[in-house]
C-alpha cells in the first residue's frame, strides 16, 4: 500500500511539474513576442548620406593602363612598370576600390587599395595592400581642382617602413599622371616613380 500511494505522489508531481514548465515556457514565448512587436515598432536608424566630398574620386573611375619607371630606392631597382588599375564603387557607394595588376623590376605586382573620406578629420584616405609582397599603408590626400596631394606612410613585405608622397594631376581628356618621392625616414627624399596612366574604359 506504501509503495502504491509514493507511485501516486510522484505522478501528481511529476504532472505539476509538467504544467510549470509548460507554463513557464508559454511566458517566455510571450515575453519574446512582446519585444519583437516593439522592436518593430521602432524605425531603424537612417545612416547618413554620403559625404559630396566622396564624389571628387569619381574622377578615378574606370580601367587604366599604366605606363610608368620606377627609380632606384632603397626597396626597389629601377625599371618598368606597366599594367592595369579597374577602379570602381563598393556597394553602399562609400568606399571605392582600385585593383592593380602590373609587372615592376621586381616581377609581378598585384595591388589593392580602398579610398574613402574621414568626415571627422576632413580630409580623403586610401589604405593600400600589396597582395604579393605582403606590405601595406595608409595614405591621405587633398584635392583641389584637377590635382591630389598625396602622403602617408607604410611597411614592405619584409618589414621595412617607408614614407610617400605623390601627386596626381588629371588632364581634360582621359589620362592622369603620377609622380611620387620615396623616403625612409620622412626626411631624406628621392624621385620613386613616375608614369601615365590612360584610360581605356
Amino acid at each position: 500500500m506504501g509503495d502504491v500511494m509514493v507511485v501516486k505522489s510522484d505522478g501528481r508531481r511529476q504532472k505539476a511539474k509538467g504544467r510549470r514548465q509548460r507554463a513557464e515556457r508559454a511566458l517566455v514565448v510571450g515575453v519574446l513576442a512582446a519585444i519583437a512587436v516593439v522592436l518593430g515598432a521602432v524605425p531603424a536608424a537612417q545612416a547618413p548620406p554620403p559625404s559630396p566630398e566622396l564624389k571628387k574620386l569619381e574622377a578615378l573611375l574606370g580601367t587604366w593602363n599604366i605606363d610608368g619607371d620606377v627609380q632606384a630606392t632603397l626597396v626597389s631597382p629601377a625599371g618598368r612598370f606597366t599594367g592595369t588599375e579597374r577602379v570602381e564603387w563598393l556597394p553602399g557607394g562609400r568606399f571605392m576600390e582600385l585593383s592593380r595588376d602590373a609587372k615592376g623590376p621586381t616581377g609581378p605586382a598585384r595591388h589593392r587599395m580602398v579610398f574613402g573620406y574621414d568626415v571627422v578629420a576632413k580630409t580623403h584616405t586610401a589604405k593600400w595592400f600589396d597582395l604579393t609582397g605582403g606590405g601595406a599603408g595608409s595614405f591621405t590626400f587633398t584635392i583641389a581642382g584637377s590635382t591630389w596631394n598625396w602622403a602617408g606612410t607604410g611597411f614592405n613585405g619584409d618589414g621595412t617602413a617607408f614614407h610617400e608622397r605623390c601627386v596626381f594631376a588629371f588632364s581634360a581628356g582621359s589620362s592622369h599622371t603620377r609622380k611620387c618621392e620615396h623616403s625612409p625616414d620622412g626626411q631624406a627624399w628621392s624621385p620613386s616613380f613616375a608614369g601615365t596612366y590612360t584610360k581605356v574604359k
